[in-house]
Order: structure tokens, then C-alpha cells, then sequence
């Protein structure tokens, strides 16, 4: 097996020629096939939903298995179009091009979507979910960083808004196990230094449902998050200031304990969108006319650094694991991965065999820049490995395709994306 610089200095054509030729099909038969649905679904419209993608559209391939279809239901992934994740459409359409939005309330937020997972936590936490009649309003749909930082009963009605919800046992975090170590961090930070939960509880029509903590803290409460984001918040805003590129956010990020590789690489990519942080590239693809309008209210404003384009990486499991079964014979880590990704994203429609017209078509729009960039490509190899426990995991495909599904791709229309992290 070759050493860890050694692998970082094979050519392309040289990976090419010692990658696994079945594992290399099986991927670029997932993307072609992904390409094509999304593009179907969400480009063109040609289907309202997956579901009548899978009953009009979709053509089964014996490789496939239960990897794109199970009883009728599409098993869905997410696209290498960061514009199609949920957490993405949220921050573009109610918060990043608000022109009365402030660049602290846009960090404080965007860690707030992150961290949680789902976008309409922040709806349950600033009382904005309109079903959800116990919740207290506040005024703004987002969290206000003036309000947080200095009013405590604006603070504790966020934090009883979350409480609540967990009461009720409304859905309140993402899926994927790695967001355990930021709940440690979140539940240790609130052991030391007693959240307004702690002191003041919470109750509801005169029905105590947190009584006021006495004795040392047990488990973590929903609101934890909330407040170790408060205590992060300040020094990230001065950071973030600072225009960074990808790889200082990312070691910037994971000097905190309970920030692995994995939030350190994705919540960059997220502030990849922010105007003042974000590349120019990426943010005038779509909101080149948006970006101007904030400039007329904010003359200083200027485009970032962060550029999930950019020649760094972090691969994920599921990028990790999808290389390891394509390169069984190189040391897989995370600078390998990053050589190997680049290099990829780099050859990309030889890497992923898209060679006819319309499957040129389907990548060029489906992709803000007509092709993955440095993320979209990560994302494509740790979908890949997904579907390659799926197609052969009946189970697995199944607990997929009945996982949440957020009809927030489109303000105005019914398309669907997922709001999976595995």
C-alpha cells in the first residue's frame, strides 16, 4: 500500500487506472440516474413530485436494487446542489437577502439552523410556527443578536419556546448521530454556567413542566444548544468579519471542543451563502441582483472568502467510506480524500461517465455553476454510499423514503427535498 504522501501525488489517470472498475460503475450509474430525477423534478418541473417521478419517469436498472425506489416510494438523497438543502433554502429566502437583517443576526442564525438541523426549529424557537399555539411569539422569525445578548426575557422565551416543543415532542434535531458531540459540548457548557431554564424553569397555563433546577444538572435540556451558541456567538461574528477563507473557518471552528470535521467543514460551506462572507462566485450565480440591493443599504458591503469551491475538503463517513471501497488499495484519510475529491471534481464528467447530451443537460442544470463544485462533489461520493447500502438494504431504503420531507425548494411550488444527514 502506498504511504499517505505518496497517494497525494497521483495524477488523476494514475487513480484512475488502480480504482475498483465495478464500485467506479455503480456511482456513476447513482449519479446519472440522480441527475436526471432532480433535474426532472426540480429544473424543469416535468413531475410535481418524486413520487410521480417513480410512477412516469423512472426507468429501474437491475443495479439499482431498492436504491431509488421501494413499494412505490422514491428513496430520496441530497443533491451536491447546496441550493436544494433545506438549511440553504431557509437561510437564502428568509434571512441572508433580508435587507433589514443584521450580519450578526445572520451568524447567530445560521449556527442556530445548523446545529438543530431542521429549518423550522428556528420557527418553534422564536415562536413563528403558527400551528404550535403555545408558543410565544417574538418579533422577528429569526433570533435578534441585540435582543439575545442583552434582554434575558427575550432569551428565556426563546429557550421555553424549545422546551416546550420537546414537551410536546415536536421534532426538533436532524438525523445524524454525528450532532452527539455537539450536544455534549451544548449540555457541559450549561453544567458550568446555569441557563435561564435552569433558573426561572418553565410552565405552562400554570402547569409547571421544567421546574427550577436545584442540585447539580443531570441530562441535557432542548435549549442547551441555544445557550452555548450565545457564548460562541460573539467571537464568531468578530471572526466572520474578518472574510476567511475555508480552511481558517475550518480551523477556526474545531479549536471548540464538540466541532468535529464534519460541522467544521458543512457549517462553513453554509456561510459559503452569507453576503460579506461568501465567494463572489457562488452568490452571484443566483442572487447577483439581491447581493446589489444589499449593497445599496450596506455601502461596505463586499464579497468573502469562503468558497465551498474553494481546494479544500473534509470528507465526511460517507464520502470516507465510498473512497475506501473505490481505492482499496490507498490509505484513506482525510488528506487523501481531499487530493482524491479535487482531482475528481476536476475531471468530473470522465470521473462520473457523463458523456451524453442529455446528461451533460442534467448536470449543467442542476448546478449553479453547470458542474459539482469542491462540497457538491464530496456530497455526490457520500450519497453514493448511501445508495450503495440501500440498493441492497430493503430496510434501510425504506426508513429513508418514509424520512421528513420539506416542501421548501420552491416558495412557489410543491417540490420536494429532503431533510436526511446520512
Amino acid at each position: 500500500m502506498l504511504s499517505t504522501s505518496e497517494a497525494c501525488q497521483l495524477s488523476y489517470a494514475e487513480l484512475m487506472k488502480i480504482a475498483d472498475p465495478g464500485h467506479r460503475e455503480l456511482i456513476s450509474k447513482f449519479i446519472l440516474e440522480f441527475n436526471k430525477r432532480e433535474w426532472s423534478v426540480r429544473i424543469i418541473k416535468k413531475y410535481k413530485l418524486f413520487e410521480d417521478y417513480v410512477r412516469l419517469g423512472y426507468v429501474h436498472d437491475t443495479d439499482f436494487g431498492t436504491g431509488f425506489v421501494i413499494n412505490d416510494q422514491a428513496v430520496p438523497y441530497f443533491h451536491p446542489n447546496r441550493s436544494f438543502h433545506d438549511e440553504i433554502i431557509w437561510l437564502n429566502s428568509k434571512l441572508y437577502y433580508d435587507q433589514t437583517v443584521k450580519f450578526n443576526d445572520k451568524i447567530v442564525n445560521s449556527a442556530i439552523v445548523k446545529f438543530y438541523g431542521p429549518s423550522r426549529t428556528l420557527d418553534i424557537i422564536t415562536g413563528h410556527a403558527s400551528d404550535l399555539s403555545y408558543l410565544k411569539k417574538t418579533k422577528h422569525p429569526y433570533i435578534s443578536f441585540e435582543l439575545f445578548d442583552q434582554d434575558k426575557d427575550y432569551e428565556h422565551s426563546l429557550m421555553r419556546n424549545i422546551e416546550l416543543a420537546a414537551y410536546h415532542k415536536e421534532k426538533l434535531w436532524g438525523t445524524t448521530e454525528l450532532r452527539t458531540s455537539l450536544q455534549t459540548a451544548a449540555r457541559d457548557h450549561a453544567r458550568a454556567n446555569p441557563t435561564l431554564i435552569d433558573q426561572l424553569g418553565v410552565e405552562l397555563d400554570g402547569q409547571v413542566i421544567m421546574p427550577k433546577l436545584s442540585g447539580a444538572r443531570g441530562k441535557m435540556n432542548s435549549s442547551d444548544m441555544i445557550h452555548w451558541i450565545k457564548h460562541l456567538s460573539a467571537k464568531w461574528i468578530k471572526f466572520y468579519e474578518t472574510k476567511p477563507t475555508m480552511e481558517q473557518s475550518f480551523n477556526f471552528l474545531t479549536q471548540e471542543r464538540g466541532i468535529g470535521n464534519y460541522y467544521g467543514y458543512h457549517f462553513s460551506s453554509n456561510l459559503a451563502r452569507m453576503p460579506g462572507v461568501g465567494a463572489k462566485e457562488l452568490i452571484e450565480s443566483e442572487w447577483k441582483q439581491e447581493f446589489v440591493e444589499l449593497q445599496v443599504v450596506d455601502k461596505y458591503l463586499t464579497h468573502g472568502k469562503l468558497d465551498e469551491n474553494d481546494d479544500f475538503v473534509m470528507a465526511g463517513p460517507g464520502a470516507m467510506a465510498a473512497l475506501k471501497d473505490l481505492f482499496p488499495t490507498l490509505p484513506i484519510n482525510s488528506k487523501t480524500s481531499m487530493h482524491i475529491i479535487i482531482k475528481i471534481r476536476d475531471n468530473q464528467e470522465d470521473f462520473f461517465k457523463i458523456r451524453s447530451a442529455e446528461a451533460l443537460q442534467h448536470l449543467k442544470e442542476a448546478t449553479e455553476l453547470g458542474r459539482f463544485t469542491t462540497f457538491g462533489t464530496e456530497i455526490s461520493l457520500c450519497q453514493s454510499d448511501v445508495f450503495t447500502r440501500c440498493r441492497v438494504d430493503a430496510k434501510l431504503a425504506q426508513k429513508r423514503a418514509m424520512a421528513p420531507i420539506s416542501k421548501e425548494v420552491n416558495i412557489e411550488s410543491d417540490v420536494k427535498t429532503c431533510l436526511l444527514e446520512f
